[in-house]
């Protein structure tokens, strides 16, 4: 089991080696953050795909919450046209964020189908709940009527979420001095659990007929609810984990970490508890057994905030593509089969965005 410490080891898994004998031409990562633009103090998307490149990513699936989002056709063509321009256009795709605003999210179903870069956009995106940017959709009556408009539009694509419930939130229980546990305390599992529910509810009520796909599940308990909730087949449900979830917790960060080491790890949503974690890591290490294996995929939510993140107010997002790496290397000393990397890494991913079509 890997234990309460944490084994930052140097990576020995040979990526080119592993990719050929499985006979996958790279790792896609579905959930960045690419920044550039007003943002490019913090990456730029070069950047990004440079960082990516080096641990064997060869698709990276951008996010729309972006100083000015990504929620227009304007706006699209620009990041694929900035995307050309830095050379990764052809390693490049894009969400585009959902507002509750009924005429941008008939728009953004067609960008999905768009006739000059429809190929681009991977999925719609929502925000349940305040992360970085402007892009939250809080009320539930509006977050119900996304899913009402998206099943009026026949809207069979992806709908990638971030599931914070806000009343949960409390911004105000985050410490500077502790970064160690007080985030947890900020921004706790339930959170998660509560939005997770709402949008399965929604998208229940509303017969969306598409994928919903919930981001980076922090909370071991949201996948017992999803597992749950899979058994009426009235929904196509998928769902995500994170190297930085599954690898770290508040204890093995008060452990090993400084104060920057911890801050560094600050992210929406927040790294939970060692009892959590390890009912994640648990999870993964049987998932081959388990009839949620195709619906499960691996993303890194990697968000840049260069010199910025050790700085007030402290922005939220993880940036460190070398737990891709030490991820690998651990499940793989605890008895995890590599093989299934290539699945949660590619073909698993393929399937949930319909690639293969």
């Amino acid at each position: 089991m890997y234990g309460s410490y944490i084994l930052l080891i140097v990576m020995v898994f040979d990526i080119a080696d592993f990719q050929r004998r499985y006979n996958i031409p790279y790792f896609i990562d579905p959930h960045v953050h690419m920044r550039d633009e007003e943002w490019s103090n913090k990456a730029e998307m070069i950047d990004v795909y440079t960082k990516g490149a080096e641990v064997g990513i060869g698709l990276f699936f951008d996010m729309p919450n972006l100083f000015n989002p990504v929620i227009t056709r304007e706006r699209v063509k620009d990041r694929i046209r900035r995307a050309d321009e830095q050379n990764i256009a052809e390693f490049y795709k894009l969400y585009v964020g959902l507002t509750a605003d009924v005429d941008q999210i008939r728009k953004a179903v067609a960008l999905t189908n768009d006739d000059e870069f429809g190929h681009h956009v991977i999925g719609l995106k929502l925000f349940a709940g305040e992360s970085t940017g402007d892009l939250a959709v809080i009320d539930e009556d509006e977050q119900l009527k996304i899913y009402q408009m998206l099943a009026a539009e026949d809207y069979r694509g992806v709908v990638a979420v971030h599931c914070e419930k806000q009343e949960f939130i409390d911004g105000y229980k985050f410490n500077f001095d502790n970064p160690w546990t007080s985030w947890a305390d900020a921004r706790p599992g339930k959170a998660e659990y509560e939005s997770v529910k709402d949008q399965i509810r929604f998208a229940k009520e509303s017969e969306f007929k598409g994928t919903l796909h919930i981001l980076h599940v922090s909370y071991a308990d949201t996948i017992g609810l999803i597992r749950e909730e899979l058994k009426d087949e009235k929904l196509n449900i998928t769902f995500e984990l994170t190297p930085h979830h599954l690898l770290y917790s508040t204890e093995n960060m008060r452990e090993n970490l400084s104060w920057e080491g911890a801050m560094s790890l600050k992210c929406n949503p927040s790294i939970k508890d060692e009892e959590n974690r390890k009912d994640l890591w648990d999870f993964l290490m049987n998932l081959p057994n388990d009839d949620l294996y195709k619906r499960v995929c691996i993303g890194t939510d990697y968000a840049p905030h260069g010199s910025d993140k050790l700085k007030p107010p402290y922005p939220s997002g993880v940036a460190d593509y070398s737990m891709y790496g030490t991820l690998i290397d651990n499940a793989i000393a605890d008895g995890l089969d590599e093989s299934v990397f290539a699945d949660l890494m590619y073909h698993n991913i393929v399937d949930i965005y319909g690639l293969n079509s």
